[in-house]
């Protein structure tokens, strides 16, 4: 393990007041993997969606407002409210109370392969579903949605790591999938 894999494992410890084994710090390789990990000693095995339903209900309460039209689930945020009217986020963030991370727009073949290079943000505007925003909203303003000290589910779990992972790592929340890999995907050692 090299010193960006234990200041996260050191993260994780504190956060969850759980000590990793190294046996099981060598398992993780992956975020699904360390939620894995982290709820056996928290003995959680429920993945109830109780939370990032509330944000859903919230989002397409204000959505429905603004655009008088009924939103589905794994429906594109480009479909939603076109890229040019990002404006319309911070309406909502505002009406919901919660902090909305805007995934970066398109752009010229040259910006985006430059992006590309030197990023890990290769989410785009156009690739983002409401379900990975309602995500991304969770995890962006997990003190407020979650009590870490009753996690109740693999989902708030999963929540909480995201945002350990972005404030740790530094990467987009939009990057932060379960099937991620730490080492490959986000670079750390």
């Amino acid at each position: 393990m090299g010193l960006d894999s234990v200041m996260l494992l050191k993260e994780w410890e504190d956060r969850f007041r759980i000590t990793i084994s190294d046996y099981d710090a060598e398992k993780i390789n992956t975020v699904q993997d360390s939620v894995e990990v982290i709820s056996s000693y928290l003995k959680i095995s429920n993945y109830d969606l109780i939370v990032r339903d509330g944000v859903y209900l919230k989002l397409k309460d204000q959505l429905f407002q603004i655009l008088n039209r009924r939103i589905e689930f794994p429906e594109l945020i480009s479909n939603i409210i076109p890229e040019t009217n990002k404006d319309a986020w911070s309406k909502i963030a505002e009406a919901i109370d919660l902090k909305i991370p805007v995934p970066v727009s398109s752009q010229s073949f040259l910006a985006e392969t430059i992006t590309n290079i030197f990023s890990s943000n290769k989410h785009r505007y156009n690739a983002v579903t409401i379900g990975q925003m309602a995500d991304v909203i969770c995890a962006a303003n997990y003190r407020k949605l979650i009590d870490i000290d009753k996690i109740k589910s693999k989902y708030e779990l999963y929540i909480v790591v995201m945002a350990i992972a972005v404030e740790a790592l530094g990467v987009d929340y939009y990057e932060v999938q379960p099937y991620k890999r730490y080492t490959s995907d986000f670079g750390i050692d």
